[in-house]
């Protein structure tokens, strides 16, 4: 399986999505569930949680810059 659609099925808590870590995800399209609406959070969660999703959403999952900042 590449592409998933759980789009609008009110999935409201991030645990709901650990049983499908094993799957070899490409894309996945959760929009219109409460947990894509802190989209910051959102994008956080799915890409730790699916490290190879390249799609999210139908978007494109471009890499983020972190940096570690010590004080």
């Amino acid at each position: 399986m590449c592409n998933l659609s759980l789009e609008d099925n009110n999935i409201g808590d991030f645990a709901q999505l650990d049983h499908l870590k094993r799957l070899p995800l490409r894309e996945l399209v959760l929009r219109d569930n409460p947990i894509a609406l802190d989209a910051t959070a959102y994008r956080a969660a799915i890409t730790r949680r699916f490290p190879r999703v390249k799609y999210l959403d139908t978007n494109e999952l471009k890499p983020l810059i972190e940096f570690n900042i010590v004080r």
